[in-house]
């Protein structure tokens, strides 16, 4: 390998910032826009998946629906997903348990390639 250039896995994907390996599981890097009009996950902006909700940022109200909107696009139960920083900021990182980052790349494509609504 010639210094300066590192090259992962063949299998390399767009998501790789967006999606990465956690310790308890895949973490899924999300940007909350509370107050939003638009509702739900909104698409990959640089390397978060942006999520509109209509609460407000207090109280936890808006990252709780954020969550919620986040396992309904991607077809699984809300109690596999654990906030893992980013409490009190719009840029989240999400655990979702029992999956690895290279399925939830995969999911999170797939669903993107549909109406990412």
């Amino acid at each position: 390998m010639i210094a300066g250039q590192m090259r992962g896995p063949a299998e390399r994907s767009g998501l790789d910032g967006v999606v990465t390996e956690g310790r308890h599981g895949a973490v899924l890097r999300v940007r909350v826009k509370p107050r939003s009009r638009a509702r739900g996950v909104l698409g990959v902006v640089g390397s978060e998946v942006s999520v509109g909700v209509g609460a407000a940022p207090e109280g936890g109200r808006a990252t709780a629906e954020a969550l919620a909107a986040v396992a309904r696009w991607l077809g699984m139960a809300p109690s596999r997903l654990t906030l893992s920083s980013g409490a009190a900021s719009r840029s989240k990182r999400v655990v979702v348990a029992g999956e690895t980052a290279a399925t939830l790349r995969r999911r999170v494509e797939k669903k993107l390639g549909e109406n990412p609504r």
